[in-house]
C-alpha cells in the first residue's frame, strides 16, 4: 500500500458470536488439503487488517470446529460438581441441573442452561412455574411439576440444525396415571406413560414411538435415555438397553418444552436433563451414565 494512503477498515468481528456459533456445529471429517489452502488465503487477508494473534486464534477456531465441533464452554460451577468433568462436551446443547442454575427454593421462573449454549428453560407466568423441593434425591433438590397447575418450562430452539440427538433425564413421576414428559420431536411430544403404563416419545423422531412397558417403576427415581438418528432410535433405562429400532426419521420442533407432552402435563420431579445434538458413542454414553447413576445413587438393574 502506498505511503499516506489510509488502510481500509475491516468489518468488526464479534468473538462472542464466534463462540456462540460453536454450540450448533455438527461433527464432520477432518479438513482436506483444499480446505487448508483456502483457510491459508483467508489468514493472509485477515493479518492485513487485524492483529496477527487474533487471526491465529480465529484460524484455530475454524480448524477445531472442522475437526468435529468445538466443545461448548460448560459452566465452571457445573464442572465443579463431582464427576461432571467426565461428561462429553462436544455437541452438548442443554444441561439442566437442580443444584446449579436453579433457585435454592420456591418457584422456578428460570432454570439456567449449564452447557454454555444459553438454552435456559423459562416460565414467565407464576401460576405455571414448577417448584424447587430440597433434599429429595440423594440429598439433592428436584424441580417439581404439578399436572393440575399445568406447570411447564419453555425452551428456545435447542436442536436447531441437528440431524440427530440423544437425551438423558433423571426423574420420577407421581401416582397420576397418565402424564406427559416433554416435547422435542415433531409429533405430539410424549406420554410418560400412557394407558397400560406404556411410554410414548417422539424425541428425535417425526412420530411418537411406543416400545411397550418400561422395565422399571416410573414412580422411583430413575435415568431415562432416548436418542435417534437416520439409522436408529432407542430407549434405555438406568444405563441398560430397553429397545432399539433400525429405522427412523429425525425431526425436532423449534419450540420444545419440559413438563408438557403436548396434551398431557408432567406430574413429578426432574433432577437433571442433558441433551446432545448427535447419538453418542458407547464410550461417551457410558461416561454420562456413570456420572448420573453415581451422582444420584441409582442401580443399573
Amino acid at each position: 500500500m502506498a505511503p499516506g494512503v489510509p488502510r481500509p477498515k475491516s468489518s468488526p468481528i464479534d468473538p462472542m458470536k464466534t463462540l456462540r456459533l460453536s454450540c450448533s456445529f455438527t461433527p464432520r471429517p477432518l479438513l482436506g488439503t483444499a480446505e487448508h489452502a483456502l483457510i491459508g488465503k483467508w489468514l493472509v487477508l485477515l493479518t492485513s487488517s487485524m492483529p496477527k494473534l487474533f487471526a491465529l486464534f480465529l484460524l484455530a477456531t475454524v480448524l477445531v470446529d472442522g475437526a468435529g465441533g468445538a466443545p461448548a464452554p460448560i459452566s465452571p460451577k457445573m464442572l465443579a460438581t463431582p464427576g461432571a468433568s467426565a461428561v462429553p462436551a462436544v455437541g452438548l446443547r442443554l444441561w439442566l441441573c437442580s443444584t446449579v442454575g436453579a433457585p435454592a427454593s420456591g418457584p422456578v421462573a428460570r432454570w439456567a442452561d449449564q452447557s454454555g449454549c444459553g438454552n435456559d428453560a423459562v416460565q414467565p407466568e407464576a401460576d405455571h412455574q414448577p417448584q424447587i423441593i430440597a433434599n429429595q434425591v440423594n440429598g439433592m433438590p428436584v424441580v417439581h411439576f404439578i399436572q393440575d397447575h399445568r406447570t411447564l418450562l419453555q425452551l428456545p430452539d435447542v436442536m436447531a440444525g441437528a440431524t440427530a440427538g440423544e437425551a438423558f433425564a433423571v426423574l420420577r413421576k407421581t401416582a397420576v396415571p397418565i402424564v406427559g414428559l416433554w416435547a422435542f420431536g415433531s409429533d405430539m411430544g410424549s406420554r410418560y406413560p400412557e394407558n397400560g403404563n406404556w411410554i410414548w416419545d417422539s424425541f428425535a423422531a417425526t412420530a411418537m414411538r411406543n416400545e411397550g412397558k418400561p422395565p422399571i417403576d416410573l414412580t422411583s427415581v430413575h435415568l431415562y435415555n432416548v436418542g435417534g438418528d437416520a439409522k436408529v432410535w432407542f430407549q434405555n433405562f438406568n444405563g441398560t438397553s430397553f429397545c432399539r429400532e433400525t429405522s427412523n426419521t429425525v425431526k425436532f420442533r423449534v419450540n420444545p418444552t419440559l413438563g408438557d407432552g403436548q396434551g398431557s402435563y408432567f406430574d413429578g420431579d426432574m433432577a437433571e436433563v442433558i441433551i446432545y445434538d448427535h447419538v453418542l458413542t458407547d464410550a461417551e454414553r457410558k461416561s454420562v451414565n456413570d456420572y448420573l447413576l453415581g451422582k444420584y445413587q441409582l442401580s443399573r438393574k
